[in-house]
């Protein structure tokens, strides 16, 4: 009887999945949050996902609030909602990779998928935000922003230094020093923005973004040491 070839990475690689999934639902549900309550504009490109997503959003909280008979538009059926969309996507997310397989997979590409989902998909949605948000009447375009030229100069360095040193031993502490430097950047770009959604429990999620990338370091890290589990020494 042919036996099935062990697992790498046990421990490490199922937090990675969990966080995995989990930054998705969150990053998604997220930047449909920030454009309801920080939107001034509307341009075309919001009605490809963030208009539509808002909209379902809207009613569905205001299912809840008369469920729980509050007064229509109040923050606790939003909340509920949020929390549940952060939820459902992560775990319809999770059950997707567990039917696609994670052996069938492979290194080659779910740790890119891993890296760049870490790393890049929450700015990536928040400034799809701004740019379909943005006036008409802007001094500064979006083009030209801030957030979209640290974005263009930060995250392809961080991609670089992972691609370049993936066989380097001291990768995973020093990718620690660069994980942690680039969570803190974002986290500053994100923080007004953040404290304008009003909406707590959907704000408690908000650790899975630099967790996802921690844990994708981790896991990273025992396919560096075949058979061994870091977690598990």
């Amino acid at each position: 009887m042919n036996e099935s070839p062990p697992r790498k990475g046990g421990l490490a690689l199922g937090l990675h999945t969990v966080f995995l999934s989990l930054n998705v639902g969150f990053a998604s549900t997220f930047a449909v949050l920030i454009f309801k309550y920080t939107a001034t504009g509307l341009r075309a490109s919001a009605f490809y996902f963030l208009q539509p997503a808002n909209i379902f959003f809207t009613r569905r909280a205001a299912e809840v609030d008369r469920l729980l008979h509050l007064s229509i538009g109040s923050d606790a059926g939003a909340a509920v909602v949020a929390c549940a969309s952060i939820l459902f996507i992560a775990l319809t997310f999770l059950i997707l990779l567990r039917c696609v397989g994670l052996g069938a997979l492979g290194r080659t590409l779910f740790e890119p998928i891993g890296l760049v989902s870490a790393t890049a998909l929450l700015p990536v949605l928040y400034l799809y935000v701004l740019q379909s948000t943005q006036g008409w009447d802007y001094i500064f375009p979006f083009w030209s922003s801030r957030e979209l030229s640290i974005f263009l100069l930060q995250v392809p360095l961080v991609w670089a230094f992972f691609l370049l040193a993936r066989d380097w031993r001291h990768r995973a502490w020093v990718g620690a020093v660069i994980l942690a430097l680039h969570y803190s950047v974002w986290t500053g770009l994100l923080w007004w923005t953040f404290i304008r959604i009003p909406l707590r429990g959907p704000k408690l999620f908000y650790f899975v973004f630099p967790c996802s990338g921690f844990a994708w370091l981790l896991y990273t890290a025992t396919l560096q040491a075949p058979g061994k589990d870091v977690l598990a020494r």
